[in-house]
């Protein structure tokens, strides 16, 4: 191919994408996010609020909320690194999470878990009703630990 043809080759294609360009703007379409403004937007919509709701509150079981956010893990649950670790293998689906291993106290102190917010963009709402505060903890391998 000769230069001549290559640059009107080039210059084709060029044309090309500037009109598919121009056509997807026209129709609406938004431009593809960069790959770190998507892992930011990831990062940022891994928040959840976490809360334990006892059916009889008392001092030694109360009502417990925390924030847990991942990708970086924080917020003030008491790990939040092993708890978006979990979330993690679950994909964010707190009915797929792994149970921890041991046994669940034959008690029935009822207590409902929640979580609410985002994962990895998706919209969460769970909520369970657990036979209390400790198997809560056991069949969510930790996750509501706190």
């Amino acid at each position: 191919m000769s230069q001549r043809s290559s640059s009107r080759a080039g210059a084709v294609i060029a044309a090309a994408v500037a009109a598919l360009a121009l056509s997807a703007a026209s129709a609406g379409a938004a431009p593809a996010p960069s790959a770190t403004a998507s892992a930011a937007t990831v990062a940022a919509e891994s928040e959840l609020t976490l809360s334990i709701v006892p059916e009889n509150p008392t001092p030694d079981n109360p009502r417990s909320i925390v924030a847990l956010d991942c990708g970086p893990a924080g917020g003030n649950h008491p790990d939040p690194a092993y708890a978006c670790e979990i979330l993690a293998e679950a994909d964010g689906v707190f009915e797929d999470i792994r149970p921890g291993t041991g046994g669940c106290p034959d008690v029935w102190e009822p207590v409902t878990i929640t979580a609410t917010g985002t994962w990895q963009g998706r919209v969460v709402d769970y909520g369970e009703v657990i036979t209390n505060r400790m198997c809560a903890a056991l069949e969510t391998n930790d996750v509501f630990a706190f």
